[in-house]
């Protein structure tokens, strides 16, 4: 028998209906204009902060050149090193000397070659000036082989390595020209039978470039009367 002690619980009323929930906002996406890393406000109000950080060699459209280095927000340019790679700061030149027709010596006769055997007199002096790739009228640099207060040159290698006073590439000069400015002391004329010239760096990075490397029979002869050679490098 059921127990009519607890009447049965009342129904429950009807939830009322929800109202409708009310349309989402519309997304907008905002696009930077093209011009955004000038720092310029674009057409729909939004300022792009000039942030971006620059790297290489580029040409910004403000009219800012980047070379080596950063370019830091504000235009603030950064310079990367100063060590340029592939650059040569020396040059090494050697002159092979033979004895000359006009030698005193007692071995003159006997040809080239005989070491000890003065070639070019004490009081002559020898010079070599580089000139620059497509520059055949401006010297790029002149070195002393020989002063005219230095010892008589022997039938031996002459070979002399100073610095270049700006470095350079294995492509960046021309050629070079080979003066005598005879002194008084015979010999006075220099017989040249082979010349080289190599480029070379202090740090030994990059290695040696030869530039020139040329020999004869004699190669050349230098005199009062045509007392210079010039040779492509």
């Amino acid at each position: 028998m059921a127990d009519s002690s607890n009447p049965p619980y009342p129904p429950f009323p009807p939830y009322p209906p929800f109202p409708p929930y009310p349309p989402y906002p519309p997304v907008v996406i905002m696009v930077p204009c093209c011009c955004c890393r000038c720092g310029t406000t674009p057409a729909n109000g939004m300022t792009q902060p000039a942030t971006a950080t620059q790297t290489g060699t580029d040409t910004e459209s403000v009219g800012t050149t980047q070379t080596g280095g950063t370019t830091q927000p504000g235009g603030t340019t950064q310079l990367g090193g100063t060590t340029q790679a592939n650059t040569f700061d020396s040059i090494a030149i050697t002159i092979v000397p033979s004895i000359s027709d006009d030698s005193d010596d007692v071995f003159g006769e006997l040809g080239a070659g005989i070491a000890g055997v003065n070639v070019l007199g004490g009081d002559s002096a020898v010079t070599a000036t580089l000139f620059q790739a497509g520059s055949s009228s401006t010297p790029f640099q002149t070195i002393s082989l020989k002063t005219n207060a230095q010892p008589a040159w022997a039938s031996l290698p002459q070979t002399l390595t100073v610095s270049l006073t700006t470095p350079v590439t294995s492509n960046s000069l021309g050629s070079v020209t080979i003066a005598l400015i005879p002194g008084t002391e015979s010999p006075n004329s220099l017989v040249i039978q082979s010349i080289q010239v190599v480029l070379t760096s202090s740090s030994g990075t990059p290695a040696p470039v030869m530039l020139l490397n040329q020999s004869g029979t004699p190669l050349q002869t230098l005199t009062g009367n045509h007392p210079s050679m010039t040779l492509p490098l």
